[in-house]
């Protein structure tokens, strides 16, 4: 595990086998994209696992990994998005 200041940080992928919500950063990190593409992906209920509790989105681990296991589901537009 890395150490940061004295803090246990664990692995990406470890983090999928944590017995609690994961925050969009951490899915992030896992994903290796931008939070603001966890963020989008979750708005458009394209990942799997996010649930939201008033204005923040939280992940089940359990459900993540499944929906990563599955193939996952990509956002519309592919690479390139044509303007509307």
């Amino acid at each position: 595990m890395n150490s940061l200041a004295g803090t246990e940080h664990p692995e990406p992928l470890e983090l999928l086998n944590a017995k609690r919500f994961l925050t969009a950063d951490e899915v992030a990190t896992i994903l290796t994209v931008p939070v603001s593409t966890v963020y989008e992906a979750a708005r458009q209920n394209r990942v799997g696992g996010a649930i939201r509790f008033g204005r923040k989105v939280r992940f089940n681990p359990a459900l993540l990994r499944r929906w990563l296991e599955e193939g996952g589901t990509p956002l519309a537009g592919g690479w390139r998005q044509d303007a509307a």
